[in-house]
């Protein structure tokens, strides 16, 4: 009767080193291709605008957003935050997002016990997308930061 039992206990281990693996294989392909200098992580959000200089808490929702916040924190690197145009999509592509949007430094990445994502993140520098990226599980897109005016006439400035 142990004898079955190890042997069904042996049975069950490839199954979670073939997972074991198979995650580490893909974050091997993540991590070995080079992102491009003008390159930022993209996290999509839903009815919130960074702006420079402002502390942000967000829930990370989705998979590929989880994806990218982890490597941006991995890699030390801002992430890029775009608002998305089409609230109602889950997994937003190139289409449902606004291509100006702020970079932003993850400040915390915390999960809760119930497996829910949250950042705080305080924003950079604004930018305008150049071209989204298709070689990775997560948005990932070339961009151009939009310079602040260095300074304001006093028509601005009375606004």
């Amino acid at each position: 009767m142990n004898q079955d039992t190890s042997s069904d206990m042996r049975s069950a281990q490839p199954d979670t080193t073939d997972r074991q693996a198979a995650d580490a294989t893909s974050q091997a392909l993540v991590t070995t291709r080079p992102m491009p200098s003008d390159a930022l992580l993209i996290v999509p959000v839903r009815n919130a605008v960074l702006f420079p200089g402002m502390v942000l808490p967000l829930t990370v929702g989705s998979e590929p957003a989880r994806a990218a916040v982890q490597e941006a924190v991995r890699l030390e690197q801002p992430i890029g935050v775009l608002l998305q145009s089409k609230t109602e999509v889950d997994d937003p592509g190139p289409d449902d997002l606004h291509w100006v949007g702020t970079s932003a430094g993850v400040l915390r990445y915390v999960t809760t016990p119930e497996g829910v994502h949250h950042i705080i993140c305080k924003g950079l520098r604004r930018f305008r997308v150049l071209q989204f990226l298709d070689d990775r599980p997560f948005a990932v897109a070339r961009v151009d930061y939009i310079d602040d005016p260095v300074s304001f006439d006093a028509e601005i400035e009375g606004r």
